[in-house]
């Protein structure tokens, strides 16, 4: 998560945005590093454009989190954006000078990882974007 605010911090200086990281330090996790980074360069990307200026995006993660039935990390994204998620299901639409593929891709990233990707819209703006992965089987 640091990695990828750190790639953000241009675009969040550029707009006079802050970005609050709420991350214990020492988590190690077994995942694909290069698709996590994407997923989350994806979603911070996502979360700034929505995101008007001199705003606040947060971003948390959860070791373990109580609302899953299985170990794993939480990564949470909150915005206070003028965005509207729609459901996975559909096509996202594509953002002015965009293909709308960024959480399409977010979406095959968590599959691979036999996660779990949840929406939700604040009111009266903003979203916030869940993405549950799940600890990997040790092979015996």
């Amino acid at each position: 998560i640091n990695r990828a605010a750190g790639l953000a911090e241009a675009e969040l200086k550029r707009k006079e945005q802050r970005l609050e990281l709420a991350v214990p330090q020492n988590v190690l996790f077994e995942m694909d590093e290069v698709l996590v980074l994407r997923l989350l360069n994806n979603l911070l990307a996502n979360a700034i454009d929505a995101t008007k200026n001199r705003a606040t995006i947060c971003v948390s993660l959860e070791v373990n989190p109580a609302s899953f039935n299985r170990p794993g990390i939480l990564i949470t994204v909150a915005d206070q954006g003028d965005t509207t998620f729609i459901s996975l299901r559909e096509k996202p639409p594509a953002k002015q000078g965009g293909h709308g593929l960024g959480l399409r891709i977010c979406r095959e990233i968590v599959e691979q990882h036999a996660g779990e990707f949840q929406f939700e819209r604040r009111s009266p703006t903003g979203a916030t974007v869940r993405v549950f992965l799940p600890q990997r089987a040790k092979a015996s």
